[in-house]
């Protein structure tokens, strides 16, 4: 589901990706770069007849199905939320590039099963509108969510009666902050005091030794 909310001058059109009515191009994809089997960057292509109208404002919700494999896995519904205004030029060409970063309010708590708190989608799809305040009203609200960082943009004018976006997101690593259960302490805490316990337990046999022979 992509929802795409584009104002002209005189109209305020919604898309969505099963009624893009308007745009005669549509192209989604998921690029792992290094062949690991880890995707590394997202392109979305969407191309929109605008007729004659003039586009003023640009609004974008992209949803992700985001997963983190870690010590405490994460498992959650996300989006990419953009918003560009055109005030003055006829804009024909938007081009954006940046990095999908996660952010959190507080540190979250880890059961056996990991974090899945936020695991359904950030668009009611029980509405059959999907207004962009609301959404983004909720998604503001959570303790976890993801954001577009280090973005760059670049626009190209015309006269022409198209309107091109381009999107392209890299997935640098990411970092979760939580709160770790009792046995995870303990675990850690184990291995930690023990490789201490090697080295100390190997200096003592070798002050004993050193004393001895003296």
């Amino acid at each position: 589901m992509v929802i795409l909310e584009v104002h002209a001058r005189f109209i305020k059109v919604k898309y969505k990706s099963t009624l893009l009515s308007q745009a005669s191009f549509l192209y989604l994809r998921e690029i792992d770069n290094n062949l690991d089997g880890k995707n590394d960057k997202l392109s979305l292509s969407i191309e929109i007849n605008t007729l004659d109208n003039k586009i003023t404002e640009l609004h974008l919700v992209l949803p992700l199905n985001y997963q983190l494999t870690t010590t405490c896995p994460l498992k959650m519904q996300s989006a990419i939320i953009y918003q560009h205004y055109f005030p003055h030029k006829r804009a024909i060409d938007l081009r954006i590039v940046g990095n999908l970063n996660i952010f959190q309010s507080s540190a979250i708590r880890c059961d056996g099963k990991g974090y899945n708190f936020y695991d359904h989608s950030v668009i009611d799809n029980e509405k059959n509108e999907y207004e962009l305040e609301d959404i983004i009203k909720r998604y503001s609200d959570r303790n976890v969510s993801t954001h577009l960082t280090n973005v760059y943009t670049n626009i190209k004018t015309g006269n022409e009666n198209k309107f091109n976006l381009k999107l392209m997101i890299r997935y640098p690593e990411h970092k979760i902050h939580y709160k770790p259960r009792f046995w995870q302490i303990i675990k850690w805490a184990w291995m930690q005091y023990f490789a201490v316990f090697i080295i100390i337990s190997w200096l003592i046999t070798r002050v004993k030794e050193l004393y001895l022979q003296t």
